[in-house]
């Protein structure tokens, strides 16, 4: 059975950061995005034997909300508050999974404190093209090429090749 906790913290500036919690073990992965699928790879890795720490950046409901604009240093400021979350649980070292803005953390987890990073594993990493190049959803859907944007996390229950 896979063991779900909610959870806050406070960085050294004061702000309260959310995670939520799945499985339990010593291998820790931590993860952090502006918000998570209700049964991602995240916790699906929870249910393989890892402990899953999925923490929701800062801007982004239930974290608090920032009015503050970070300029460049948002991504080094998202990995220093996973860094804490680190510490708060006990974790000297973890794999990191990061998909999107989340990956481009893990980045910066590498940039910053690579000691601390036994893995990490970048999902649909950036960069993105900041004019929504050729292949964005966006355009996608409005050229009629889809009719929807695909699932977030869809199940991999059935790829082994995914599984693994």
């Amino acid at each position: 059975m896979i063991r779900q906790n909610s959870g806050s913290i406070r960085t050294k500036d004061g702000i309260r950061l959310h995670y939520d919690e799945y499985g339990e073990g010593d291998q820790v992965i931590l993860s952090a995005q502006a918000g998570f699928a209700p049964c991602g790879m995240q916790q699906a890795l929870a249910g393989k034997g890892y402990h899953v720490y999925c923490l929701t950046i800062r801007g982004f409901a239930p974290s608090d909300y920032v009015t503050y604009d970070y300029g460049e240093s948002w991504y080094d400021r998202f990995a220093e508050d996973v860094l804490c979350l680190a510490d708060a649980v006990g974790a000297e070292t973890f794999s990191y999974l990061g998909a999107s803005d989340g990956a481009g953390i893990g980045w910066h987890l590498m940039l910053l404190r690579p000691e601390r990073v036994r893995a990490f594993v970048a999902v649909v990493p950036g960069p993105h093209s900041l004019a929504e190049g050729f292949m964005s959803y966006r355009q996608m859907l409005m050229q009629g090429l889809i009719k929807a944007p695909p699932p977030f996390d869809p199940p991999i229950d059935s790829d082994p090749a995914r599984e693994q």
